[in-house]
């Protein structure tokens, strides 16, 4: 499985909302600690699942 498959499977699993949300949650505004990260609305238990799948 490539990286391109993992970024696609993510993506479709990305929610706009909760991304707008957690970007204000983890302070990604300018001048803020994590200025600049861009966070795409995927849980923990989302992603740790997605990466048992690509663990190879």
């Amino acid at each position: 499985m490539s990286v391109n498959n993992l970024k696609r499977k993510l993506n479709r699993l990305g929610n706009k909302k909760k991304a707008q949300f957690l970007q204000r949650f983890f302070k990604s505004g300018k001048g803020e600690y994590a200025e600049g990260d861009i966070l795409i609305g995927v849980s923990v238990p989302q992603s740790r699942k997605i990466a048992l799948e690509f663990k190879d």
